[in-house]
């Protein structure tokens, strides 16, 4: 079992005004647990290149056994929508990062958006 270590996400966040949340973002694999995404508020701010790695080792995910990954927020805090320009997850395994998620445009991710507050995105491994 190839067994993801740590997590790196790599977002842009739109540089239009209210483009940056506050909300709690999570990852989701293969529809089941939630991961949460530790941003503090300096991060997906508005016209921001945020890179996050977080240790996820106690959850025992499975590189290999990854068929699908989501993201989405909790709608929390005062500005819970977020307009992505790009986002990407990586995962480091043995000690070297391997792409997980394509970079992908992506648009709002607010569920009083049309495109809604979760998203899968698309595999790249």
């Amino acid at each position: 079992m190839a067994t993801i270590e740590k997590l790196v996400l790599s977002a842009v966040t739109n540089k239009k005004d209210s483009a940056g949340t506050n909300a709690h973002i999570y990852v989701a694999f293969n529809g089941g647990r939630l991961i949460w995404v530790p941003a503090d508020e300096k991060n997906f701010d508005k016209g921001c290149n945020d890179r996050i790695e977080w240790d996820v080792t106690r959850f025992a995910i499975d590189y290999d056994g990854v068929n699908k990954v989501e993201i989405f927020n909790d709608s929390s805090g005062d500005g819970p929508g977020w307009l992505v320009d790009t986002i990407q997850l990586d995962a480091v395994v043995g000690g070297q990062t391997r792409p997980l998620t394509q970079n992908a445009s992506f648009g709002w991710l607010d569920k009083t958006e049309k495109e809604g507050d979760r998203r899968q995105l698309q595999l790249r491994k």
